[in-house]
């Protein structure tokens, strides 16, 4: 493995997993006033793939995805869709076509939803 890419995986290692990280959505500890999806202009879609490859040894389960992405929402003042969900099969880059499907139906389910519904404010 070449230096550089050493270094992206440690840096996203510690962006992903270390206690208040850039990134820090998945931290076991990590309390809900904390996520700043209540923040976000614009609704959001979040799909979170069963079988990525990086998450940490806490979400290995689809129950312990299930659960942070009920976080996730109860943090976020209604900005993140109810059509977000854990995409069963999937890995990060979603190669599996059965998974694909079910991801790009959220999305267009989504983006339909957009033009009925009012944007939370």
């Amino acid at each position: 493995m070449s230096t550089s890419r050493r270094m992206v995986s440690r840096t996203l290692h510690t962006t992903w997993n270390v206690y208040r990280g850039d990134d820090d959505y998945f931290s076991s500890t990590i309390e809900e006033h904390d996520l700043k999806f209540a923040q976000s202009s614009v609704p959001l879609l979040v799909v979170i793939c069963d079988d990525d490859e990086a998450y940490p040894p806490f979400l290995e389960t689809y129950d312990a995805k299930e659960a942070l992405l009920q976080k996730w929402k109860n943090s976020s003042g209604g900005k993140i869709s109810p059509i977000s969900l854990v995409l069963k099969g999937a890995n990060h880059t979603v190669d599996a076509p059965n998974a694909r499907t079910r991801l790009y139906d959220a999305a267009i389910k989504f983006v339909t939803s957009l033009e009925t519904e009012p944007v939370p404010v």
